[in-house]
């Protein structure tokens, strides 16, 4: 996991297990990037 594409998705996976995209941050706010379920079937929890 330490090399390849692994290493590299997991480099942008947050400390407390989500992963945060720009572009919904712009258009939903923080608070809903925070919570992990949106957005719908790209989210962590999905």
């Amino acid at each position: 996991m330490e090399f390849g594409p692994v290493s590299k998705i997991l480099s942008k996976m947050k400390m407390d297990g989500h992963y945060e995209d720009a572009t919904f941050i712009r258009k939903y706010g923080q608070s809903k990037s925070d919570f992990g379920y949106l957005p719908k079937y790209k989210a962590t929890t999905w």
